[in-house]
């Protein structure tokens, strides 16, 4: 704000109808530092929503006040939707700069999923875990079935949009994340959530048998500043810990992606992070 101040710049921040009641006997600094509260300050229900459907609408809001103030950058700061590549996509389409990573770049790193994947396929270390613990889940609801001819059912069975070719794909996984993905446009779950926590705690046994007693940290692919993340240490936190992380990242709806890591949780760290512009 001060350096766009310098600039000479006009600008705006958005406050949602939580922040502004939740502590009215305070300001946040960002506030005080607003000469113009009136006309600067724009009011929105909520930044994220509670389901897809609220979600969308809070995008199209924002958009709107976007476009009714003739504001030509937005910054999301950090996390949630700073890291939301379809939410930066729509920014873009709607011919306003977002300050901050392309939608397409945020598609391949701001997921932390993908993330992980990309790092291991460029022979990069990674934390020990799991990564695709929705595409386990999916698959494990298979049982003595042959697996591509599974996915390939599901397909047809809810007519998901994916590539007709998709059982020539070699390697299973993804086959069943193509699939996930597909069910996402669809607005569709493949499996439960408790089948989603069944396969969790096969998972953290599986981890847990190689690392005695090491915690677990799992973390909501589309998380960001600290939030939708659980650290546990015993069979019994699994299950409340998956379904606390699902409702804090406001993912429990149907068709949301409910995928998230499950990684050796690192003791004693520092966590340094590098921005680069590009």
């Amino acid at each position: 704000m001060q350096v766009l101040e310098e600039l000479g710049a006009r600008y705006g921040i958005l406050l949602s109808e939580k922040d502004s009641i939740t502590y009215p006997q305070t300001l946040a600094p960002e506030l005080r530092f607003i000469a113009s509260r009136h006309e600067q300050v724009h009011h929105i229900p909520d930044y994220v929503g509670s389901s897809r459907e609220e979600r969308h609408q809070c995008i199209d809001k924002i958009l709107s006040l976007c476009k009714k103030h003739n504001y030509t950058h937005l910054f999301a700061g950090y996390g949630f939707m700073a890291e939301d590549g379809d939410f930066v996509k729509q920014i873009e389409e709607a011919n306003i700069c977002f300050v901050g990573p392309s939608a397409k770049v945020i598609q391949q790193a701001g997921s932390k999923d993908e993330a992980k994947q990309l790092a291991r396929k460029l022979n990069v270390s990674v934390t020990p875990g799991e990564d695709r613990i929705t595409a386990r889940t999916l698959l494990k609801k298979a049982g003595d079935k042959h697996l591509s001819q599974f996915l390939k059912n599901l397909t047809n069975q809810h007519h998901l949009p994916i590539p007709t070719d998709l059982h020539l794909t070699s390697e299973i996984m993804d086959q069943a994340e193509q699939v996930l993905q597909a069910s996402y446009e669809r607005q569709i779950d493949l499996f439960s959530i408790e089948e989603l926590q069944a396969e969790t705690l096969i998972c953290c046994k599986e981890i847990w048998a190689k690392n005695p007693g090491a915690r677990l940290r799992f973390k909501h692919i589309g998380g960001g500043g600290g939030k939708a993340q659980r650290i546990i240490q015993s069979e019994a936190e699994v299950e409340s810990a998956v379904r606390a992380i699902l409702i804090e990242a406001r993912v429990t709806g149907p068709g949301d992606n409910k995928a998230f890591l499950i990684e050796i949780n690192i003791e004693d760290t520092r966590h340094n992070e590098v921005q680069l512009l590009g």
